[in-house]
């Protein structure tokens, strides 16, 4: 396989104050944390996710790929926004997400949250979308930890992998995952492994001074 093709800028981009594009803040999407009482743990957990898909986010931008970041946000913070209750129901989270989300109105983020977990690849004829960014970190997220896509995948084979086809969909997830990681920084002047510096962070700091001072940390 060839070298992934820089990214090319998505147009039209998403205008983040269009009024026909309803996305929830911080604040709003703290309040739907509060509403379906995820647990702590993931809250922190979907807090790095966004960290992580944040930063990315800004530094694809000013590659020249058009991302919106206040989806970027809403998606990473509510991705895992039925996971608290899927652990006694057993259901699909990314789908009961994606459902509880257009159910609340917000098409946008339940295109996002209902891609989180299953990856095919992809189309690389396509620009990367916010969806790609949002499954991409949280891949790189264990807990509330970042680590390389390795270690993510051998914590959910151990999870996750309880029979030979389920391993085996976790491996082949993992191919197409790497495929975007390859994908994303071929549009960026950094390695994968720079995300680790997010680690010295409170997951909870999502300011635009802090994101943006993260590509010094190797």
């Amino acid at each position: 396989m060839g070298e992934p093709r820089a990214e090319k800028p998505r147009k039209p981009c998403r205008d983040p104050d269009d009024a026909t594009v309803n996305l929830p803040d911080e604040d709003r999407c703290r309040e739907l944390m509060r509403q379906f009482e995820m647990l702590p743990h993931i809250v922190e957990h979907s807090y790095r996710v966004c960290q992580i898909a944040l930063f990315l986010a800004a530094a694809l931008n000013r590659a020249g790929v058009c991302l919106n970041r206040e989806l970027v946000t809403a998606g990473s913070l509510l991705h895992d926004i039925t996971k608290t209750r899927s652990i006694q129901t057993r259901e699909p989270h990314a789908e009961s997400g994606r459902a509880l989300l257009l159910e609340l109105g917000y098409p946008e983020v339940a295109e996002v949250v209902g891609g989180h977990v299953n990856f095919d690849g992809g189309d690389p004829s396509k620009p990367l979308s916010e969806t790609d960014i949002v499954n991409y970190a949280d891949k790189r997220v264990r807990h509330v930890q970042v680590v390389s896509l390795e270690e993510r995948f051998e914590d959910l084979v151990a999870r996750y992998g309880k029979t030979e086809e389920a391993r085996k969909r976790l491996e082949a997830m993992k191919e197409n995952v790497r495929r975007l990681e390859r994908r994303i920084f071929a549009a960026l002047d950094m390695d994968p492994a720079v995300l680790g510096g997010f680690n010295r962070l409170s997951p909870y700091d999502l300011s635009s001074a802090a994101l943006d001072a993260r590509a010094s940390l190797g």
